[in-house]
């Protein structure tokens, strides 16, 4: 397999793979986008990076619980 082929099958396999940590994170990121351009929430800024932890530990969690419970094959 070529590289671009084995790099192709890669992001498939991120994508299909697990789409709650995709949109998850994704929703995240751009939640925390949005509320450091708002002007008015200018003083939270300083905070914001400490609602990305809680957020990805969120989306991680949401992960595993439907990881768990899938049905076994």
């Amino acid at each position: 397999m070529t590289w671009v082929v084995r790099g192709l099958k890669a992001l498939y396999n991120f994508v299909v793979g697990d789409p709650v940590l995709l949109v998850g994170v994704t929703v995240l990121f751009l939640a925390v986008g949005a509320l450091a351009r708002a002007p008015g929430l200018a003083p939270l800024r300083p905070f914001l990076p400490i609602l990305l932890v809680p957020g990805i530990l969120a989306t991680l969690v949401g992960s595993l619980i439907r990881e768990t419970r899938k049905p076994k094959d």
